[in-house]
């Protein structure tokens, strides 16, 4: 049903222009937060249980957001019932996030959100994650926008922030409010945004890190492999209950509990399906920017914003790389946020995208992308059992 459903929201998203292209994906997401098991998630019933005692299963104090939500509901609404002001913080992400959508003017944002597994496994199950992710989506792409907006070749140097904050200081605050609500969310943002920022550093001063990048050849011979971790992470994925019990078998009791699909941990496989997913995506992009532009990356990270935004997203991930080994619950958690590069890759490459009328078969490259996704998720064992 919720395939279907998917899919007919995707019709709509062809057929509507603009910014209406949000509307079907938003409706669809309302559908899947109303209708839903409320008691689907195995972790859902601490939230619930906290709306009924009281009694706080996290640490309230360093994560209060989920907390302050439920206390404006029963201000608002003091007779609620748990369960009602339950589904209505777990509406707050996918509402974030087309808002975002509508005032960026990014609708393939919201398009990939509702394809995305992320979003069904982390607004009942892990809310509060799924919570700092909308609103990191938010403030970050706010703060893109007043980037690109300025022409400027920095993403963090301090006099172009200091810029911002006198030409567009309601944005600029806006991006600092949501920034803050992201972290007060789930501590696991705050991991994201210094990652980010060290690479976007890494990327701009790094002469040999340019240099590496520049003999990378954006061609089949690169994506041909991607391409196939992605398919091979996918399959294994849709059937994480028979990929896990595999791995169980082969490793160890201990390892083989760290990655079994508990919660809304769907293994090393799902962690490395949505990072092959964020590479695809960004690899295809800086393909298409090089080709558009005639220009080549070697000397042209530091005058390219776009080119350096894809390449800081790449670089992102590949840094988290090594938990793999002895965090495996932080990375599989982590892997989450590639949802917020993808955005931002989305968004400097849009006036390329949706302004160039030659283009537009290109961007079914995109489209054609969220639906694989989109497949993959609605069919996963991992995400349907959170519905």
């Amino acid at each position: 049903m919720y395939l279907i459903t998917f899919l007919v929201s995707c019709f709509f998203y062809k057929c509507f222009k603009g910014r209406l292209k949000i509307l079907p994906l938003l409706i669809f997401t309302f559908f899947v937060g109303l209708f839903r098991e409320v008691d689907a998630g195995a972790d859902a019933k601490f939230y619930i249980d906290y709306l009924y005692t009281g009694q706080i299963q996290w640490t309230v104090d360093r994560e209060p957001m989920f907390t302050w939500l439920a206390d404006t509901v029963r201000y608002f609404a003091p007779e609620t019932k748990p369960e009602i002001i339950f589904r209505l913080i777990t509406l707050c992400p996918a509402i974030l996030v087309s808002l975002t959508s509508y005032f960026i003017n990014l609708p393939i944002l919201m398009l990939f959100y509702s394809a995305f597994e992320g979003f069904v496994l982390l607004s009942f199950n892990g809310i509060r994650q799924g919570l700092a992710e909308a609103f990191l989506v938010c403030s970050s792409l706010l703060y893109l926008s007043l980037v690109l907006d300025s022409s400027h070749h920095s993403l963090f140097k301090l006099g172009n922030i200091v810029s911002y904050i006198n030409k567009f200081p309601i944005k600029f605050t806006l991006v600092i409010i949501t920034l803050i609500f992201s972290i007060i969310s789930h501590i696991s943002s705050l991991l994201y945004i210094c990652l980010f920022f060290l690479s976007s550093q890494i990327i701009e001063y790094q002469s040999n890190i340019l240099l590496l990048l520049s003999k990378i050849r954006l061609n089949k011979s690169l994506f041909s492999p991607i391409a196939l971790v992605l398919v091979a992470t996918a399959l294994a994925f849709l059937f994480s209950d028979f990929s896990n019990d595999i791995v169980n078998a082969l490793i160890n009791k201990f390892v083989g509990y760290s990655i079994a699909n508990k919660g809304f941990n769907s293994g090393p496989f799902g962690a490395i399906y949505r990072i092959s997913i964020l590479f695809i995506w960004t690899l295809y992009s800086a393909k298409r920017l090089i080709s558009n532009q005639q220009v080549t990356i070697k000397g042209s990270l530091r005058k390219n914003i776009n080119l350096n935004i894809i390449m800081t997203s790449i670089l992102t991930f590949l840094i988290t790389t090594p938990l793999a080994f002895f965090a495996l619950g932080i990375f599989v958690r982590f892997s989450y946020y590639t949802y917020i590069s993808i955005g931002l890759v989305a968004l400097s490459l849009s006036d390329y995208l949706q302004n160039n009328v030659s283009n537009q078969s290109k961007y079914n490259v995109y489209f054609l992308l969220c639906l694989f996704v989109g497949i993959v998720s609605y069919n996963s064992s991992a995400v349907l059992k959170q519905l």
